[in-house]
């Protein structure tokens, strides 16, 4: 199953009319335990994931990188589609700020290799992420991300 198969799986379940009973998941045995279980959602769950990564309290000590490495070993494991918690927000501004170079390098290098992928990309970022990103979070600007992202790309 793709991922974009999984995301729509996972709209259609959100959408649906009854209640969604997700199952817990933390490594790719769990996520293997859950899908052989039936359901038909697995959650990854802060408190969980800060547990199964480092062995401590959910206490904002879990970085992006480390959630996101673990759900892709996760996806790896299974095609079960998954709600991932990201609560805390993995930092402060400079975080924020980061976080929008790294999707802009990510578009920049998109729009290079294929350009209609890019321009889907594109418009995702521009018209929905951003938006929110400015309104949120950025005081001034986006700019020098942006433009720290073009240096790298």
């Amino acid at each position: 199953m793709t991922f974009s198969s999984r995301r729509q799986k996972l709209r259609a379940i959100l959408s649906g009319p009854g209640c969604v009973r997700p199952g817990s998941v933390y490594d790719a045995i769990s996520i293997r335990i859950a899908e052989d279980l039936g359901f038909e959602l697995g959650m990854f769950g802060g408190s969980v994931a800060s547990l199964a990564i480092l062995g401590d309290p959910d206490i904002a000590l879990i970085t992006l990188t480390e959630l996101a490495e673990q759900m892709r070993r996760m996806s790896r494991a299974s095609k079960l589609p998954v709600l991932v918690d990201a609560d805390h927000g993995y930092g402060n501004a400079l975080n924020v700020r980061r976080t929008v170079q790294e999707l802009e390098i990510g578009v920049l290098l998109a729009e290079r290799r294929d350009r209609s992928q890019g321009a889907l990309l594109r418009d995702w970022l521009d018209g929905h992420v951003l938006p929110l990103f400015r309104t949120n979070f950025f005081l001034h600007s986006d700019d020098p991300s942006r433009a720290g992202a073009r240096a790298h790309a």
